[in-house]
């Protein structure tokens, strides 16, 4: 099974789908995501974790081409 894009009427793409063996492979590479399962199921607020704001600095940095870019797969192998 693919990836999953779900738009809004606009055609914005609005979430995405992965598949569940996917899901869990993320998960066992990066703990903290486990976090976010509990919190949704039970509708909590869930801070910032380092590991977004740090995905968000190195797409700072591919933006603005001091970093290169990875694909969905190269985040899987080091």
């Amino acid at each position: 099974m693919a990836l999953q894009y779900l738009s809004d009427p606009h055609g914005k793409t609005t979430a995405v789908v992965i598949p569940i063996k996917i899901w869990e492979i993320i998960t066992d590479k990066h703990q903290d995501l486990k976090k976010l399962e509990g919190a949704f199921t039970q509708n909590k607020e869930i801070e910032p974790l380092e590991d977004i704001e740090k995905s968000f600095k190195e797409m700072q940095r591919v933006k603005k081409g001091k970093l290169l870019k990875k694909t969905f797969v190269d985040s899987f192998h080091k």
